[in-house]
Parts: structure tokens; sequence; C-alpha cells
């Protein structure tokens, strides 16, 4: 059997994210995909086992590529609290505002009602940056920055506030403002809110 080349499902990826994106998930075909990669079907399915398989990892290699393998350094102070969220809010806002990304939640959105691809992408994405943050706020916690709280419960509501001045806005077209002196004010005010309900 021949070996899987990382090369080819890098290509993959990129040719199936332009079919979604172009089309949406409901009408994206394993054979449109494969036509753009210049291969059969069967290969595609080597690499991926069906459609639903392969947007998902087009969604997971997205978010791979803008956060990486992302953990939140220890604080060592409060204010050292507040600087780390609001340094990873500035890379949460504008992955959020990228129509890349906005695209992928609304086909997530509209698929979630016939199919379980809504809990797939929730446990690969938004799942994972709930446990580091979660993480992150339990050493805080700990070491006496934060109080007592559920971390699970404190990190929803960070990455609530994060966007809460662009949602529902961004997912029905409204026009934001994507400058990055509005992010960073929109960053600072959310963490300012957190603080304020969870700093001792």
């Amino acid at each position: 059997m021949r070996v899987l080349s990382p090369a080819k499902r890098e290509e993959i990826l990129a040719l199936a994210s332009q079919v979604f994106a172009e089309v949406g998930y409901e009408r994206a075909s394993m054979a449109e995909i494969s036509a753009r990669v210049g291969g059969s079907k069967a290969t595609l399915y080597r690499y991926f086992p069906s459609k639903k398989d392969l947007f998902l990892e087009v969604a997971n290699n997205s978010s791979r590529q803008h956060f990486g393998d992302s953990v939140l350094a220890r604080a060592h102070s409060r204010d050292e609290v507040v600087q780390r969220l609001y340094e990873l809010g500035l890379v949460v806002l504008p992955f959020l505002l990228s129509p890349d990304t906005i695209a992928r939640e609304r086909m997530v959105i509209a698929e979630s009602g016939q199919s379980d691809i809504g809990l797939h992408f929730f446990a690969n994405g938004p799942a994972k940056g709930l446990d580091v943050i979660s993480e992150f706020l339990q050493h805080a916690v700990d070491d006496g920055w934060l109080r007592s709280m559920d971390t699970r419960v404190a990190a929803a509501h960070l990455l609530a506030l994060w966007p809460s001045e662009i949602e529902p806005q961004r997912l029905f077209g409204v026009p934001v403002d994507g400058s990055p002196a509005f992010q960073q004010q929109v960053v600072a005010r959310a963490v300012d809110v957190f603080m304020r309900a969870y700093a001792i």
C-alpha cells in the first residue's frame, strides 16, 4: 500500500477549503474536490473517509495554523494574568473576524441540525480552547490572583466576553470594525469586565 503523503494531504485540505467556501458544506462533493486535486475519489477517500471528516479537518487545520499548540504560561502576578488574557484575546478576535472562520461557522451551524458535525467541531475546537483557558485560570486561582471559581465556567465567560461587542453581527453580515485599534479596545474592555468579576 502506498504511503500517504503529508504534502498531498495539505494540498487536499487547501483545495477542499476552497470548495467548501465557494459552495458550502451541503453542496460540496467529494467528486468536485477530487477533480480539483487531480486524482481519483478512491485516492481522496484514502486520506479522508468521508466529506464530514474532510470538512472537520479543514476547520481544525485552520485553527492549528492560527493558534498552533497554544498554551498560556503561568502568570506570576495579577498584572500578568491581565496581560496573558489580553494577548490571547488579540489572537482570538482576529481569528473570529476572519471571513474563512465566519464561513466555516455558518456551515457548521447550518449542518448541525441534520448531523453530529457540530458535536465534532465543538470537541476539536472550542472545547480545546476552554481546556487551555481553564487550566490557566486554575493556576491563577491556586496562586491567589483570582478568587475561587469553577474555572471551566469562567473560561466560557471569557470566551463569550472577547467577541461580545461583535456578536452576532459578524455571523449576520453586519459590518464590523476590524481595525487593530478597535480590536485592542474590545479585548481590553472584555478583560477588564472579566477581572472585575473574578479578581481578588
